[in-house]
């Protein structure tokens, strides 16, 4: 499962151009933006962010966590659109997942050249601190 992460992440990072950091807004803009899909939105910001650390820093503990927060957003929307097919939401939710991803893993590499520090955003490193109390 892992290499098949890492192998679409890496043909996601070669069709994505460069991403500026003020193209994703932070989780603590969208609870005041979107508070009825703030719950969605911050399982999927979870799951990628671990995800973007399980392959950086090669760390199972995150891997773990991505996984968990990745099936928590599945149930969100399943809980939000019980109406819609249940195959149909899980691909298209893992296909928004691995788009997600690829960002994020461009904008964490961004900050490690620039800071060395993967999370040197200081929104990203909020975000990650959101996460890490759940």
């Amino acid at each position: 499962m892992k290499t098949t992460l890492i192998l679409v992440t890496f043909l996601f990072l070669f069709l994505v151009s460069k991403i500026n950091a003020d193209e994703i807004k932070p989780l603590s803009e969208l609870k005041i933006n979107d508070p009825k899909n703030y719950t969605q939105n911050l399982m999927e910001r979870c799951s990628v962010i671990y995800a973007s650390l399980a392959i950086l820093e090669d760390n199972n503990d995150y891997e773990n966590k991505y996984k968990v927060f990745l099936q928590s957003f599945i149930l969100s929307k399943k809980e939000a659109n019980p109406d819609l097919d249940e195959e149909k939401l899980y691909k298209d939710s893992i296909e928004d997942f691995k788009l997600s991803l690829s960002f994020f893993l461009q904008l964490l590499k961004q900050n490690y050249n620039k800071e060395k520090s993967y999370l040197g955003n200081s929104w990203l490193i909020d975000d990650f601190n959101t996460c890490l109390k759940l």
